[in-house]
């Protein structure tokens, strides 16, 4: 046996283990339970929607039950066998804490079984259950499986069970749903980041140059009047015709 059964602290050792032996192959996943055991969890019927990528199941009951009367006294179980042996691997733990029903994922270890995390769950009338979650993502697969089983078991002490009532659907082994026909999927590959390139540079446009200025032409000196050339008067003289006074 791979595992005790889950909440066997709340149970007597005696209902610690569940039996699993055959396989009840079904094309028909909706199972039906007559009204067998005592206690407000007695199952009628179970419906299970696997055409999904987040399959779920609807347990429903004969008895009708509030969310408080059941809070520390009943628990409804799904196992899941993954792997292909006679045990199963998973299940989910549904039940009340007073205010909403709870669900939870575990994996059956031989010490304590290990808390994988929330499930979605809740209820759709005083008679049904339900979780579902994406199977596929949270539990792990034989590579070689085909098919993978599940089963129902509900427990409740109170009222007239003054010891544990238990009711299991199907009464013996389990149900065995065929998979997906690419068998169960792999988790996609992260996909490698992609180096985003730089952006180029726009260069800038080029500066058209000023336009040279010509320089104007230098003038040319006038030449210079010969001192002869210059007029006689007060103006600058020239030294040869400079008279002496008569004295």
């Amino acid at each position: 046996m791979k595992a005790r059964r889950p909440g066997a602290a709340l149970l007597p050792a005696a209902l610690a283990v569940l039996l699993i032996s055959s396989s009840a192959r079904a094309t028909d996943t909706n199972q039906t339970d007559p009204d067998d055991t005592g206690g407000k969890f007695d199952v009628s019927e179970v419906m299970f929607f696997h055409d999904i990528p987040d399959p779920f199941w609807t347990i429903e009951t004969y008895p009708e039950w509030k969310i408080r009367s059941v809070w520390d006294k009943g628990f409804m179980i799904i196992d899941l066998d993954t792997v292909g042996d006679a045990a199963p691997d998973y299940y989910v733990l549904i039940r009340s804490n007073g205010r909403g029903l709870k669900g939870t994922l575990f994996e059956y270890r031989s010490g304590e079984d290990r808390k994988l995390g929330p499930v979605a769950a809740g209820r759709t009338n005083r008679r049904t259950a339900w979780a579902r979650f994406f199977l596929f993502d949270r539990v792990n697969f034989d590579p070689s499986r085909t098919s993978y089983r599940w089963s129902i078991l509900t427990l409740y002490t109170g009222g007239s069970c003054t010891r544990v009532c238990f009711d299991s659907v199907p009464d013996s082994g389990m149900v065995e749903q065929d998979l997906p026909a690419t068998g169960a999927p792999e988790s996609p590959a992260a996909p490698e980041p992609t180096t985003t390139p730089e952006p180029t540079s726009t260069p800038e446009p080029a500066t058209t140059p000023e336009p040279t200025t010509t320089p104007e032409p230098a003038t040319t000196p006038e030449p210079a009047e010969s001192p002869a050339a210059q007029p006689s008067g007060t103006g600058g003289e020239s030294p040869g015709s400079y008279q002496s006074p008569v004295i």
